[in-house]
């Protein structure tokens, strides 16, 4: 059994290239060649090629023969929009609010955010309704359960209140988390420490507090008003 982001197939690897390569020469020729490739191969290649894991875990095989292979991969939830989304839709759960907190190195480029969202819908079976997103920090989305999906359907409707870590021009102008270096160490001084958190806040109390909060809220009194009708 191996779970990490490596077992993702080779067409994820291709779409976070072009999400954080540095537009220039490189990154076009590059899209260039493969494209060319692709060409080359036939789309039905092209397909299996964009479907394989590029790079294989140890071989630590899953003994329990539940499965038709003796390798047993799971994806790190990291690849599929970097939110653990697909384990909280889970038809065996009956989760009733997500606050979902999106710091990933992607996180300013939200039409990324709506695709993913879209095929986390259709894969399991979730009608999204756009509920508030008046503001960039923080937007709020019902998840209603669907019959027509391409696997096993969602069964409870959810909340999802997404609150991307995104620059604020009231914290420090130009300051950008998702492509700061500093941001890419693991090691910070507390000047930095302060702007990071000094930023989260700002957006929190801007724009998501009063709205999960309310979520929150009427999300426990459709839970009470079920106990006491029952």
């Amino acid at each position: 059994m191996f779970g990490s982001a490596p077992c993702a197939p080779f067409k994820e690897y291709l779409e976070t290239f072009k999400q954080v390569a540095t537009d220039g020469w490189a990154k076009e020729k590059l899209i260039e060649l493969y494209s060319d490739f692709s060409v080359l191969v036939g789309d039905d290649m092209k397909d299996k090629i964009e479907e394989t894991s590029i790079f294989l875990p140890a071989d630590n095989h899953y003994h329990g023969f539940m499965v038709s292979k003796l390798r047993f991969e799971l994806l790190d939830s990291g690849v599929s929009n970097d939110l653990p989304l697909y384990p909280l839709v889970h038809s065996s759960r009956k989760v009733d609010v997500i606050i979902a907190f999106d710091s990933s190195g992607t996180v300013n480029k939200h039409e990324d955010f709506v695709k993913k969202q879209e095929e986390l819908a259709s894969r399991k079976g979730i009608k999204i309704e756009e509920r508030d997103l008046e503001s960039k920090y923080c937007e709020i989305y019902n998840y209603l359960p669907n019959v027509e999906s391409d696997g096993p359907s969602a069964a409870h409707p959810c909340t999802l209140c997404y609150i991307p870590y995104l620059p604020n021009d009231k914290v420090k102008k130009n300051f950008a988390p998702c492509v700061e270096y500093f941001m890419t160490k693991f090691t910070y001084n507390e000047e930095e420490i302060d702007l990071m958190i000094k930023l989260a806040k700002q957006n929190w109390l801007e724009a998501a507090e009063e709205k999960v909060k309310n979520i929150i809220i009427e999300a426990w009194k459709k839970k009470r008003d079920a106990r006491v009708k029952n």
